[in-house]
């Protein structure tokens, strides 16, 4: 009768464990699978870095065509034009009213969507107000001559980096779009702006609007992969822990 009973013992253990380990698989597929799970996560943030560098970049198509159009006093479609460009072609396509990224291979917005973004925050947000004398009569009308200003430029922009900055026309105001937040500064004397930002992911585009009154001069860069400095003096030594290094600054 002991032996019995030590038997059956046993098989209640081993059929305890069995559910534990079911139960806890299961824990672990949903956290992998489910609806918030990692791998769910993971689309979700490559579909959205994918549907913001789609944006991004054709702020800076649209923001170069407005003011083509402007300064040749054309009625172009400049929406039209960036569906026709290298640029868009090469990577996306329209399909049945959508969007589609030929890198991830899927629809990430609806094109009527996409337009209303480009038309609301790009082309309006983009238009620099006109000039206006200290009695109030505006200057911008179409016999005025538009003045040549300085292009804006911007730095490389590395993962380590936390201050974005480049050269414009002084005085003039620069705003930068990172992610869909924007940072505002003002180019110096000198011709010279930076801004604090925070730090930025590999891959992502920082764009750059410079808007002096009279034109609208935009640039971008993307983030790089950085380096890390290491100042002082490097000395390999070994000890009966094995060998280390000491940087002595």
């Amino acid at each position: 009768m002991s032996i019995i009973k030590n038997k059956g013992i046993t098989l209640i253990a081993l059929v305890i464990t069995i559910i534990i380990m079911i139960f806890l698989a299961g824990v672990a597929i949903q956290l992998a699978i489910g609806d918030n799970g990692l791998i769910s996560k993971s689309n979700k943030a490559r579909f959205e870095q994918a549907k913001s560098e789609l944006i991004d970049g054709s702020k800076i198509q649209i923001a170069t065509y407005y003011i083509d159009k402007k300064l040749k006093d054309e009625n172009s479609n400049t929406i039209e034009k960036l569906y026709n460009s290298k640029w868009f072609l090469d990577k996306y396509e329209i399909r049945d009213g959508n969007i589609y990224d030929k890198t991830i291979k899927e629809d990430i917005i609806m094109k009527e969507d996409f337009e209303k973004i480009l038309k609301n925050e790009n082309i309006q947000s983009l238009t620099p107000p006109p000039i206006t004398t200290p009695e109030g009569s505006s200057l911008d009308t179409p016999d005025s001559t538009p003045i040549q200003t300085r292009e804006v430029t911007v730095e490389s922009f590395t993962t380590y980096d936390n201050i974005v900055k480049g050269t414009g026309e002084p005085k003039a105001q620069i705003t930068i779009e990172v992610g869909g937040i924007k940072y505002i500064t003002t180019v110096d004397d000198e011709g010279k702006w930076q801004k604090e930002i925070p730090y930025q992911y590999l891959g992502i585009i920082i764009l750059v609007h410079q808007n002096d009154g009279q034109s609208i001069k935009s640039t971008s860069t993307t983030v790089i992969k950085g380096h890390l400095e290491v100042t002082g003096d490097i000395d390999e030594i070994e000890d009966d822990e094995g060998p280390h290094t000491i940087i002595t600054p």
